[in-house]
């Protein structure tokens, strides 16, 4: 079953061995835009930490 690792327990990589789409097959999305402005990374960054607390205590 996808999502479970050998031993019965969850994956931690979920997607492992699930196709994953091309970088220019992504690109082409309608809702897709890269950023690459510095700010942005940092609060993505930011988003991604799971001991970041609510959004609104971030943005500014």
């Amino acid at each position: 079953m996808l999502g479970t690792s050998p031993q019965g327990g969850k994956s931690k990589l979920p997607m492992q061995g699930v196709p994953q789409p091309t970088r220019e097959e992504v690109l082409k999305l309608p809702r897709v835009h890269i950023s690459s402005h510095p700010v942005m990374a940092h609060k993505m960054t930011l988003l991604r930490n799971k001991n970041t607390p609510p959004l609104s205590s971030i943005s500014w």
